[in-house]
């Protein structure tokens, strides 16, 4: 279909996309809020589905994307505001998910990262309320290397983020505002966590790290109350500083599987040499 084909088609129930269809134009199916379902045949040759090309679309609760040779690529805001969106399956020849694409789709409750993204793009789950698990595919040959600006922020039904072994920056405010959210284990290939990155996730008690080399950006931490609650309740000092209130010491709850040092900064800037901290077995 042509830019903006079917945009605002207020009846339209039921899409078959024939086989030789190759693009999803911008808008495509924009604003169909009677859609519910989209069909797609294991033969289609599919491989783009363009900028808003599903967007507003309120009754739409399900897409079955089929696994194919082909490479395919959602873009930009393809599936935002579908808040009624409770499952997509995104096959392993999804190579490329644009910014926003899944952004406020509020029923939304599971999702399995396809193996060869490279980034899970800005304000990609945005506001995805119902979003529970994260599902990572083929972890040991994973691509993923950056979850960028707000990837999963206000997904206030995730507890607990496991980050594949592959992932080496989580992006500023990455995961901020998950209110539900209790542990994250950031494994051994991070070199960054940037600013803001769990910014207001209250209930975030443990952080598991494996490695002691990570550049951490501004307050990446700031307001989870119950890291500096427990740090607290163990003796350690904290102090308000310019840059927030920061934990200073080796916390217990922060358990590290590979290294001696492993140190929480709940705002980040104990000093500027963090290598001065004392280990821990």
């Amino acid at each position: 279909p042509q830019k903006s084909a079917f945009d605002s088609c207020s009846s339209l129930k039921t899409i078959d996309i024939p086989d030789a269809v190759t693009t999803l134009s911008n808008f495509a199916f924009s604003h169909c809020h009677a859609l519910e379902t989209v069909n797609l045949s294991a033969t289609s040759t599919l491989t783009t589905i363009g900028k808003y090309a599903f967007q507003y679309d309120s009754a739409l609760t399900t897409f079955n994307l089929p696994e194919s040779d082909l490479p395919l690529s959602l873009s930009k805001g393809a599936f935002i505001q579908c808040k009624k969106l409770l499952t997509i399956s995104l096959p392993p020849n999804v190579v490329s998910i644009a910014d926003s694409c899944f952004m406020h789709c509020t029923a939304l409750e599971e999702i399995a990262i396809p193996r060869d993204l490279d980034i899970l793009d800005e304000h990609l789950f945005s506001c995805c309320g119902s979003l529970q698990r994260l599902i990572w595919s083929n972890v040991n040959n994973a691509k993923l290397t950056t979850i960028a600006f707000g990837a999963f922020e206000y997904c206030r039904n995730l507890k607990n983020v496991v980050i594949p072994d592959s992932v080496s920056i989580i992006g500023a405010g990455a995961f901020s505002y998950n209110s539900n959210l209790e542990s994250v284990f950031l494994p051994s290939s991070i070199k960054e966590v940037r600013n803001h990155a769990f910014f207001r996730c209250h209930k975030l008690g443990h952080v598991y790290m494996s490695s002691s080399t990570v550049i951490f950006g501004f307050k990446p931490f700031i307001e989870c109350t119950r890291l500096v609650d427990k740090a607290r309740k163990n003796g350690f000092p904290t102090e308000t500083t310019n840059y927030g209130v920061c934990v200073d010491g080796v916390l217990p709850y922060l358990r590290s599987t590979s290294v001696r040092r492993v140190v929480l900064l709940a705002c980040i800037r104990f000093n500027d040499k963090m290598n001065e901290f004392p280990g821990s077995e």
